[in-house]
């Protein structure tokens, strides 16, 4: 039984949630709290703290993946599972694993919620192929569902996307960042249409000379990520050997203004292995957010927090 003042971990996204969307939950009455979510595909996680006015102290998490499936979120407080942990939850909607750039929407057909998706129609030569950094089209035809619905749309692909809608409910735009295989997720009513996910190859743009960038293929690793110490060392490895060309960005910030010693995050970079160590030394107990970003973009988990006892 539980008490007042134990450590509780609410919200839906514990249980259930769909491929695409922000999964969120929270954990109330927590100091030092880890959250660990493996499944299908690698799941991108924000911890962030509530805020002063919620009522409640404790931590808001988020959290989005690639792939449906069980995933099981381990949640720990000052190094031990909290009550419930590790939960279950079951992811809906979208296709294998395609990337981790891309684009997604829901958009309002007709009006009701009675639609069919399986005589919902995706055409055009968007569905076909494409070139990197040209615009395709596909079309999506409703007219025969017989009544109306939600209708979702899921790009991924090996770098960030763009996904548009250029025609009410039925036309859309999406313009592929970098070559390689592209999946695109249409869901109905919550019901995937025929021969979704479709699979798209895109084509590298003959004319382009620059190398393409990937920041979804960036690695991290190392004990860095897991944690550390106040006065000691925090570092991890970023691996880029297979993110084509771009710029490596890393920010840290505290628990409070001057909590990493001298301001300094340092990034020491191996070019031979296309690699960098990243470590910053805190001097306060806390949880303090990274952010890496490759060529702009965030690279798979980032941001995410370290904690520091």
């Amino acid at each position: 039984m539980l008490s007042l003042g134990d450590v509780v971990a609410t919200g839906d996204g514990l249980t259930s949630g769909r491929v695409g969307d922000r999964c969120r939950f929270k954990v109330v009455n927590a100091t030092e709290i880890a959250v660990d979510i493996t499944g299908p595909s690698r799941a991108k996680i924000n911890i962030e703290a509530l805020p002063p006015d919620a009522g409640e102290s404790g931590f808001s998490i988020t959290y989005d993946v690639d792939s449906p499936g069980e995933y099981t979120v381990n949640i720990q407080d000052k190094g031990a599972p909290i009550p419930g942990s590790p939960f279950k939850a079951q992811l809906v909607g979208g296709g294998g694993g395609g990337g981790g750039g891309g684009g997604s929407g829901t958009y309002t057909i007709g009006t009701g919620s009675g639609g069919d998706s399986t005589k919902v129609k995706v055409v055009g030569p968007g569905m076909v192929t494409g070139m990197a950094g040209k615009p395709s089209k596909f079309y999506v035809d409703c007219k025969n569902a017989g009544g109306g619905g939600k209708l979702h749309l899921r790009l991924m692909g090996p770098a960030k996307a763009q996904l548009r809608e250029v025609e009410p409910g039925y036309g859309f735009e999406y313009v592929p960042a970098a070559p390689g295989k592209h999946q695109i997720v249409v869901e109905f009513n919550g019901q995937p249409v025929p021969d979704s996910p479709f699979v798209i190859n895109i084509k590298e743009d003959p004319n382009r000379h620059e190398p393409y960038s990937y920041p979804n293929r960036v690695q991290l690793e190392g004990d860095g990520l897991l944690g550390g110490q106040v006065n000691s060392s925090v570092c991890f490895d970023v691996l880029m050997a297979d993110a084509g060309a771009g710029d490596l960005r890393v920010s840290v910030t505290g628990p409070v203004d001057g909590a990493i010693r001298d301001g300094k995050v340092n990034i020491r970079n191996n070019p031979a292995a296309c690699s960098a160590r990243v470590d910053f030394e805190p001097t306060q107990v806390g949880g303090y957010k990274v952010e890496v970003k490759f060529s702009g973009e965030d690279v798979p988990r980032s941001p995410f927090v370290i904690y520091v006892n």
